[in-house]
């Protein structure tokens, strides 16, 4: 999980690209396990939302959507 997130705050968009959609596969592969992990993703998430590059952006859209899906509640407060 550590290097995900590592490379989902790398300075190449390529990079945050790859790191942001092997996070989405992991979340929609291992569910509501991976939840326990969430915390820890969040600031990283928070960042990739404002990125630059509206994929990666979409991407941890899509991860928050279903983070939020899996927990059964909103992240909004979270990600601030």
């Amino acid at each position: 999980n550590f290097a995900v997130l590592e490379a989902c705050s790398h300075k190449r968009s390529e990079v945050r690209r790859a790191g942001i959609s092997c996070l989405l596969s992991i979340i929609e592969t291992v569910g509501e396990e991976y939840m326990v992990l969430l915390p820890e993703c969040l600031p990283v998430l928070s960042e990739l939302l404002e990125d630059s590059d509206e994929d990666i952006a979409g991407m941890a859209k899509e991860c928050v959507l279903q983070g939020e899906e899996l927990l059964g509640e909103s992240l909004e407060d979270s990600l601030r």
